[in-house]
């Protein structure tokens, strides 16, 4: 009989990205160190995130009451709604906040490469105990990653997590640095962790009953779309 994989992954709505948030990060070995990669750079990303919320000026109130005008918040921006232009130099410490969603983006991106690659090294594991007790022959690497067991779940979600992060990703940072440069950093940086967070949801949403992955992607469309929205606002207005 064939081999079943275990309850929790025979589950599609608790399987997650199948390694990074499965019982397998219990039982590492060689074949799954690249899920010590994804825990690091997860790890740096709350790092990252903490230092971002201790320095941040965003006045969640204030925002919400100017809105849909642009709410200057503290970064030598004019008054509410208008962005003021100087002929003297920037003070490029006005973007570290900015820096910093762009640091965890980079950390978020190298989580779900690591845990791709992760996902891959599991399933040839289980493919080949599989194989083994079927008197099969055991499948490659190539197998998994571009054969037959490309198509299974597990691998499927952890690709599409890394393909679709690398889809919107240059939208986004487009989008990111141009609010900051034009409109305000401090906004830019709030809206650049909300898109975080809802593209950290990806893997989990990719594996819920369509349109279960709309609750990560179209939250931060939204996003984006403020960001770049406003910059072209502003820009129309100078």
């Amino acid at each position: 009989t064939a081999v079943r994989p275990p309850r929790h992954l025979r589950r599609p709505a608790n399987a997650m990205v199948a390694t990074l948030f499965s019982s397998a990060v219990l039982t590492m070995d060689h074949r799954t160190i690249p899920l010590q990669g994804a825990i690091l750079c997860l790890a740096g990303l709350g790092w990252v995130a903490l230092k971002a919320y201790e320095t941040s000026t965003f006045d969640a109130a204030a925002f919400v009451a100017a809105f849909p005008a642009s709410y200057a918040a503290p970064s030598g921006k004019g008054k509410k709604g208008a962005v003021s232009v100087s002929a003297g130099p920037v003070d490029i410490s006005l973007f570290a906040p900015v820096v910093l969603v762009t640091a965890a983006w980079a950390l978020l991106y190298y989580a779900f490469l690591w845990d791709q690659s992760a996902t891959a090294f599991v399933v040839l594991k289980d493919a080949k105990k599989k194989a083994k007790a079927e008197g099969k022959p055991p499948p490659s690497l190539a197998d998994v990653k571009y054969g037959r067991y490309s198509k299974s779940a597990r691998v499927r979600a952890a690709d599409r997590t890394v393909g679709n992060y690398l889809e919107q990703s240059p939208g986004f940072l487009v989008s990111l640095w141009l609010h900051a440069a034009f409109v305000s950093p401090v906004n830019a940086a709030a809206f650049g962790w909300a898109w975080l967070g809802f593209r950290l949801l990806y893997p989990w949403a990719y594996r819920l009953k369509f349109p279960g992955v709309f609750i990560s992607t179209n939250p931060a469309y939204l996003c984006v779309a403020y960001l770049l929205g406003e910059v072209v606002r502003c820009a129309l207005k100078m």
